[in-house]
């Protein structure tokens, strides 16, 4: 059972008798009068003493004064110890991190973990204190949603939804990794939140860490999105086409392309391409969409088939919808335009023509987590608008060549 000791320096033994006063966060705790030197170690401060009425995190002191063993002779001035906080504290109360980036709050613990075992090489593998970590509900606006996404602002990397404080290491460092989350939102203010560590549970041995109380922790989360203004990728008949960095390119050929692929979802748009019909023989235009995000899948056409020499449009557009998990596409449908947007806070919108029937245009708005992992016919996504890159082949990797790019991902 963990105890506090308070250790008077340079006392020796002989005829004196002590006074020893405990303290916990400035309140009288707990004083043992006229206490020989023999008996010092009684004055020992156990969870028995404060555990119902303080808690971890707390600042422990003792004060102690000296006098001859006369019941009425004059004590000496008392002298009081430093403060000793005792409990699990993080380096800083304020943290910031950027969207899609992580910080780690180091976590020290200034008290042990009790165990007892036959073993001693058992220790280190059976006995833990777990600290649980959740965000309180300080932000009214934390259950809303925008963009058809969860609002949220925080993810943790661990084990388990907290860290573990081990009995043969509880003084080494415990790391707790902090990443933020895109909302997918573009200029969006930054958002703050707060963590809260807590303990639910504690064995015989470890009492004292029960109801311990961490003031919550402050998480700035920064906007990276805004990096992305005004990025689209674009595809409007007949078809003209512009990447994710802005760089131009013609491409009149048809059949089943895609035009955005990040293989982290995995998240696809693949797109159809048909003759326009309108006597221009070499051109071609928009006519079919389809959306994987993970494994849901959404489909429009618009066209019966894919030909070359005229078009064959179909009088009503074809929809198809396979949804593995609500989560994975967030739909919105207005007339005949279509809004879709999948996890990563990456935005699919077009609209179908009721003059002609073809889809006029798709355009991809993209989320930081394109950002070098988007590829297709829309190009690489960089932060700096780096167009040397923007024509990736599959397999070949850049090409100078817009044909054989397009070629490839068809």
């Amino acid at each position: 059972m963990p105890v506090f000791r308070c250790k008077l320096d340079g006392v020796s033994e002989g005829n004196y008798v002590y006074d020893i006063f405990w303290h916990i966060n400035g309140d009288f705790v707990k004083k043992m009068i006229n206490i020989a030197y023999t008996q010092l170690n009684t004055t020992d401060l156990t969870n028995s003493d404060w555990g119902n009425t303080h808690h971890l995190n707390m600042k422990v002191s003792c004060s102690a004064r000296i006098r001859f063993n006369v019941t009425n002779a004059r004590p000496s001035p008392l002298y009081k110890s430093k403060d000793f906080t005792a409990g699990l504290f993080p380096e800083h109360y304020e943290y910031t991190v950027i969207e899609g980036e992580f910080v780690n709050i180091i976590l020290t613990s200034t008290v042990p973990v009790g165990c007892i075992v036959s073993d001693p090489d058992l220790r280190k593998s059976q006995c833990h204190q777990n600290i649980y970590v959740f965000q309180p509900n300080i932000d009214e606006n934390t259950n809303q949603c925008a963009n058809g996404l969860a609002k949220k602002d925080i993810l943790f990397k661990s084990q388990f939804c907290g860290v573990k404080i081990g009995s043969s290491d509880w003084q080494n460092n415990t790391f707790l990794q902090v990443y933020g989350f895109s909302d997918g939102l573009y200029n969006f203010q930054a958002r703050t939140t707060y963590i809260r560590l807590s303990v639910t549970s504690v064995s015989m041995f470890n009492d004292m860490w029960m109801n311990l109380q961490v003031p919550d922790i402050k998480i700035n989360v920064l906007d990276k999105d805004s990096l992305l203004t005004g990025r689209l990728c674009q595809s409007y008949n007949d078809p003209h086409m512009t990447t994710f960095d802005g760089k131009t390119y013609h491409y009149m050929d048809i059949g089943e392309y895609v035009l955005y692929r990040n293989d982290r979802g995995p998240y696809w748009v693949h797109v159809l391409f048909t003759n326009c019909g309108f006597g221009w023989k070499h051109s071609s235009c928009n006519c079919g969409i389809a959306v994987r995000s993970r494994r849901s899948l959404f489909v429009i056409r618009t066209c019966e088939k894919i030909a070359r020499d005229d078009k064959y449009l179909l009088q009503q557009p074809h929809t198809e919808i396979r949804s593995c998990d609500d989560r994975d596409l967030s739909i919105e449908h207005t007339n005949n335009n279509y809004k879709i947007t999948i996890p990563t806070g990456t935005v699919i919108e077009f609209s179908i023509s009721t003059w002609s029937m073809f889809i006029s245009g798709v355009s991809i708005k993209p989320s930081i987590y394109d950002i070098n992992n988007a590829k297709g016919l829309c190009g690489v996504l960089s932060v700096t608008k780096d167009t040397s890159d923007d024509f990736t082949h599959r397999e070949l990797g850049p090409v100078s060549d817009e044909k054989s790019f397009a070629d490839s991902w068809r």
